[in-house]
């Protein structure tokens, strides 16, 4: 990703748009599951 590096720095449009593209399908599957991680979490008897 940075070895697209020009002389004036990093094309923060290209970081940015994989950024996205990474992290999106996480958040999204975190939050339409958040109640079964979060049960799961009870279940197994973590302390927090």
């Amino acid at each position: 990703m940075f070895a697209k590096s020009t002389e004036a720095g990093a094309q923060w449009t290209d970081v940015s748009a994989a950024t996205l593209i990474v992290t999106a399908p996480m958040l999204i599957g975190f939050l339409v599951f958040q109640r079964q991680f979060i049960s799961s979490f009870m279940h197994s008897g973590i302390k927090g």
